[in-house]
């Protein structure tokens, strides 16, 4: 997965986590460190 499309689903995943609508725990493997950067987890 190319970085950009890694991007746009970890933002994709802030918004739903920010929602209400998704955890952390539903996120993918490969974009958790990026959501968890965005989110300022960790």
């Amino acid at each position: 997965m190319s970085e950009q499309m890694k991007r746009v689903f970890a933002t994709t995943y802030v918004a739903l986590i920010l929602a209400g609508r998704r955890t952390i725990d539903d996120v993918p493997e490969i974009i958790l460190d990026i959501v968890k950067a965005d989110l300022g987890i960790e």
